[in-house]
């Protein structure tokens, strides 16, 4: 989804913004030493997600700098005192003398301030980050190598070695987790950090199982919803207006969804890639092929379903709309990459096997009525149900016990 220029102005005129602050953690005693300002927007009563909301600006660069300049003063205005503040900043809005100086300007009229520099996957952009690189030196404000190995990004060498913090981006917990290996590359990082006198951080820890990991690459700090509880959200007061309204209206799912939205309106107001809906159909194909692999699961079998429904909810989170599905399914993810198959009895392993086949069923019946049918009724019927499946049919494996409900 694309948003239109005339969308961008109005959410900005009404003020429909607003800023999350994401504590990040010393992994050495559990200390909040700093936050990470992530933008909130929202339109006509609904959460805009930030990389559509931003992305939609590209193309129009003065527009861009005009909404980033609000932005991130109301950011720096409201951050939580007494802590380091990291900010992100697209090189995109820094290409300019005059916006370079405004940046440098409100930079310096703060303390304790880390820039994270957003990379964007070309050679111009590249210039560009070199050059705010040396502006920002030259005024003595620390910057970060923000979602360093993000799958599908280049490396900038020079920001590698000139940025004072190292951000390595979520995927390498994902991937440790799938490639036992990969996990001595993590630690290699850190060792040229910690020789270099940068700081690390790790980002998107959200299980005790993502943290036992982190605690062996050896980072020096971590952040993620493992932390949510800790979230610091400030909103402009027409947003906090429209949060209360909603608040006092019963939803299923989340608050700003109190509007059902059928298949076929959906459809026709967003810009749907269909390129990656064949990719969950592969997906759920993969799965149901995985299942079927041996009589009884494996423990390769799990960790091969995990990385699976990983990668799906990587695509659900991409599609507008989506994020408490693709939440759900990362869930399911875990579930199955900690589930101990061998200390199941085979009646046990079984039943997990009719169960995940069930759920694949109800995924893909679901896409079906969503993007190929087009008639449901509600795009998020299957939201709350999926959660309560999966808790059901491993609560079958759990001696009853539930996961999620007490």
């Amino acid at each position: 989804m694309k948003l239109t220029k005339k969308i961008i102005k109005s959410i900005m005129d009404n003020e429909d913004y607003g800023v999350s602050y994401e504590p990040i953690v010393d992994i050495k005693n559990m200390n909040i030493i700093g936050y990470e300002a992530l933008s909130r927007f929202k339109y006509e009563g609904k959460a805009i997600a930030p990389d559509i909301f931003f992305k939609s600006l590209h193309k129009n660069l003065e527009l861009f700098f005009d909404v980033e300049s609000v932005i991130k003063t109301y950011q720096i205005k409201n951050r939580p005192k007494g802590k380091k503040l990291f900010i992100n900043l697209d090189p995109d809005v820094a290409t300019k003398p005059k916006h370079i100086m405004h940046w440098i300007k409100l930079f310096n009229s703060t303390t304790n301030i880390v820039v994270e520099i957003i990379e964007n996957s070309d050679d111009e952009n590249i210039v560009h980050i070199e050059h705010f690189m040396n502006c920002l030196e030259e005024s003595n404000v620390d910057f970060a190598y923000d979602d360093f190995s993000k799958p599908n990004s280049v490396f900038v060498s020079s920001l590698f070695h000139r940025a004072s913090t190292i951000k390595l981006d979520m995927d390498f917990i994902r991937t440790i987790q799938t490639n036992r290996a990969y996990i001595e590359v993590a630690k290699g990082i850190v060792r040229y950090a910690k020789l270099s006198n940068k700081h690390t951080v790790l980002e998107g820890v959200e299980t005790q199982n993502d943290l036992d990991v982190v605690k062996e690459i050896g980072v020096d700090f971590i952040q993620g919803y493992l932390f949510k509880d800790k979230f610091i959200d400030k909103y402009k007061e027409s947003l906090i207006k429209l949060s209360i309204i909603q608040k006092e209206t019963p939803c299923t799912i989340n608050a700003v969804r109190c509007t059902t939205i059928s298949a076929a309106q959906y459809i026709q107001e967003i810009n749907i890639d269909y390129d990656l809906i064949a990719e969950c159909s592969e997906l759920e194909e993969d799965v149901i092929n995985s299942i079927h692999k041996a009589e009884l699961l494996t423990t390769e079998i799990l960790t091969e379903l995990s990385r699976l429904f990983n990668n799906y909810a990587k695509a659900l989170a991409s599609l507008f709309e989506f994020k408490d599905l693709s939440n759900t399914l990362k869930v399911l993810s875990a579930l199955l990459y900690n589930t101990a198959v061998n200390d199941l009895s085979d009646e046990h392993r079984s039943s997990l096997r009719v169960s995940i086949e069930s759920l694949i069923l109800d995924i893909q019946n679901w896409r079906l009525a969503i993007f190929i049918k087009q008639d449901a009724s509600d795009i998020h019927y299957l939201d709350s149900r999926l959660l309560s499946s999966i808790d059901f049919h491993f609560a079958r494996v759990n001696k009853g016990k539930s996961y999620f409900f007490n």
